[in-house]
C-alpha cells in the first residue's frame, strides 16, 4: 500500500455479528469521509444464540446513533448488573458499576480489603449499590440528571443474535454500505504484504484500498501471518457448548451467573422467558451424554428439554501484529478466545474504536501500525490475563499461591496479595471495579493495608462502611422491581 494514499475504498471480510458491527461502525464514524464500504458476508461460522454485550453498550448506541430502545425490543433484550460468581465454597458478585455512592477513589477498596482480612464475612460487593440491587432483584436506568447512579449502576444487556445481526445489517444497509455474499474466497497478496485482491467463489475479484479481516480467515492467507499462544491454564478445556432452556424466573435475576462445576464452567445469561446456558469442559473427562445428564438435574429439567449445541474450542491464539500492509484483522481474537469471559464483539469493537483514533491520519502508516499493534497486544494480553484468573481458580479452588504460567500475570497477583493494589495499565480491557471483584472473589486477602488509612481504625472503616450501606439500602428500596421495570420498558 502506498503509504501516502487515500483510502477510497474499504472491504469488509467475515461473517454474522462481527461483519455486521465492523459495517455500523465504519460507516457511521467514517460518513463524512470519501469512503466507500463493502461487507463481504462468507457463507459459514456460527452467530451463537445470545450476544452477551459488556456495560458499553448504551454509550456505543448513542455514539453510533443506533435506537437502544429499538434494539433491546426487537432482540428481546434483558439487562445485567453484573456477574454473580457461585460455587460451593463462596458466593461473590462482580459488577460493571463502581463501589460506593460517589465512584469513591482506590483507598476506599483499600479499606475494604482491610477490614475483609480482620472479617474474611466481608465482600467487595457490601458496598456496591448494583450488587445489592441485583441480588434483590431491583433495577432501574438511573435518570442524566444522576450520572453519579448512571456509574454505580452501570449495566450490560443479552440480546438474541440472530435478530440482533438483522438489525445491525439493515443499519448498515441504511449507511450505504454494499453487501456481498461469497461461499469461498481466495487471495492474491503483493509485496509488504499487501492484500492486492480477493476472489469470490473462484469468479469474481475485488479490489479495495484497505481490509479488514472480521472472522480471522482473511488475515490465514496472508504470507506473514505471525501467530503468537500465549502461555494459559485452559489448554484441557477443549470443548464449547450451550443450550437454550425455559426459565420463568429469569425477569427475577438482573445478572449474569458463572457457576464452578466439577468439570468446567457454566454460564446462564437470562433472557425474558428463557436463559441461555453456555458452557467449557474437557472432552476426555466427560461426554456430551454426563453434561446433558448433569444439566438436565442441575436445572430441574426432563433430560429431553436439554439440547447441546456443542463447538470445539480452539486453543487461545492471536495475531501478533493485528495490522499488516494494508489489511487489519479484528477477528483473530474473537475467534479463539473464551466467549464465558468476554463478549464476541467486545473485541471488534474495540480494534475498531483504536483503528479510528489514527484514521485518515494513515499518511505515515508505519508509524500508525506499530502503534495500533502495540497498544492491541496489550489490550489482549490484559483481556487474557483476566480469563486465565478463571481457570487458575477452576482448577486449585483459589488464586491464592496458584500456579500461574504467566509471568506477567502472577506479578499482578503478587502485586493485589501483598498491597491490594492494581498494576497500571494502559489499556482500559478490563475496568478496576472487575478485577478488584474478581481477584478479592477468588479469595485473594491483601496482606499490608494502604499507608493513607493508617490514622483509621477498624471502628470507623466499619462506621464509614455502615454509612454507605444506609444510603444504599435507601436508594436500592426506592427502585422498581426488575420484573415491573422490564414490562414498563417494552410497554412505553
Amino acid at each position: 500500500m502506498n503509504e501516502s494514499m487515500s483510502i477510497k475504498h474499504i472491504v469488509l471480510v467475515g461473517q454474522h455479528l462481527p461483519l455486521m458491527m465492523s459495517a455500523v461502525i465504519l460507516s457511521s464514524q467514517l460518513a463524512d469521509q470519501p469512503v466507500r464500504i463493502t461487507a463481504v458476508e462468507i457463507k459459514g461460522g456460527d452467530t451463537g444464540q445470545v450476544e452477551s454485550t459488556g456495560s458499553e453498550f448504551m454509550s456505543l448506541c448513542n455514539i453510533l446513533k443506533l435506537p437502544f430502545k429499538n434494539i433491546m425490543q426487537q432482540c428481546k433484550g434483558t439487562f445485567s448488573l453484573g456477574q454473580r460468581y457461585i460455587n460451593q465454597q463462596r458466593d461473590w458478585f462482580v459488577s460493571y458499576g463502581h463501589f460506593g455512592i460517589q465512584g469513591e477513589d482506590n483507598e476506599f477498596v483499600q479499606g475494604l480489603l482491610r477490614l475483609k482480612r480482620s472479617d474474611p464475612s466481608i465482600q467487595l460487593e457490601s458496598a456496591s449499590i448494583a450488587a445489592h440491587a441485583a441480588k434483590q432483584g431491583k433495577f432501574a436506568i438511573p435518570p442524566a440528571s444522576r450520572p453519579d447512579l448512571q456509574q454505580a449502576l452501570d449495566f450490560a444487556v443479552n440480546l438474541e443474535a440472530n435478530n440482533y445481526e438483522k438489525q445491525l445489517k439493515e443499519f448498515a444497509l441504511a449507511r450505504k454500505v454494499t453487501f456481498i455474499k461469497a461461499n469461498s474466497f481466495s487471495v492474491n497478496c503483493g509485496a509488504d504484504f499487501d492484500i492486492e485482491a480477493i476472489t469470490l467463489d473462484g469468479q469474481h475479484e475485488l479490489t479495495a484500498d484497505f481490509w479488514i479481516d472480521c472472522s480471522g480467515d482473511l488475515t490465514r492467507f496472508m504470507a506473514n501471518h505471525d501467530e503468537v499462544t500465549t502461555q494459559s491454564n485452559d489448554s484441557c478445556w477443549d470443548k464449547y457448548a450451550e443450550c437454550l432452556v425455559d426459565d420463568k424466573t429469569c425477569l427475577d435475576q438482573p445478572y449474569n451467573q458463572l457457576h464452578v462445576t466439577h468439570w468446567g464452567w457454566l454460564k446462564i445469561l437470562p433472557l425474558a422467558e428463557q436463559a441461555c446456558v453456555q458452557l467449557e469442559y474437557n472432552s476426555q473427562q466427560v461426554s456430551e451424554v454426563e453434561i446433558n445428564q448433569w444439566l438436565a438435574d442441575y436445572l430441574s429439567l426432563s433430560d429431553s428439554k436439554v439440547e447441546l449445541i456443542v463447538h470445539r474450542k480452539n486453543k487461545f491464539k492471536m495475531n501478533a501484529k493485528a495490522w499488516q500492509g494494508n489489511c487489519l484483522s479484528v477477528g483473530n481474537s474473537n475467534v479463539s478466545m473464551s466467549k464465558l469471559f468476554f463478549s464476541e464483539l467486545y473485541f471488534v469493537q474495540a480494534a475498531l474504536v483504536q483503528f479510528l483514533g489514527v484514521y485518515p491520519s494513515l499518511g505515515d502508516n508505519n508509524v500508525s501500525k506499530i502503534w495500533f499493534n502495540n497498544q492491541w497486544l496489550q489490550f489482549i494480553a490484559e483481556a487474557n490475563d483476566y480469563v486465565q484468573c478463571h481457570y487458575a481458580f477452576l482448577e486449585q479452588g483459589s488464586l491464592v499461591s496458584a500456579s500461574i504460567r504467566s509471568k506477567k500475570l502472577q506479578q499482578r497477583l503478587d502485586l493485589f496479595q501483598r498491597l491490594g493494589r492494581l498494576t497500571t495499565s494502559n489499556t482500559d480491557a478490563v475496568s478496576d471495579v472487575a478485577w478488584n471483584g474478581l481477584l478479592a472473589g477468588m479469595g485473594i486477602i491483601p496482606q499490608l493495608s494502604s499507608l493513607y488509612l493508617s490514622n483509621m481504625s477498624n471502628e470507623q472503616l466499619h462506621d464509614s462502611l455502615n454509612k454507605i450501606k444506609l444510603s444504599i439500602d435507601k436508594l436500592v428500596a426506592g427502585m422498581p422491581h426488575y420484573r415491573d421495570f422490564y414490562h414498563q420498558f417494552n410497554r412505553s
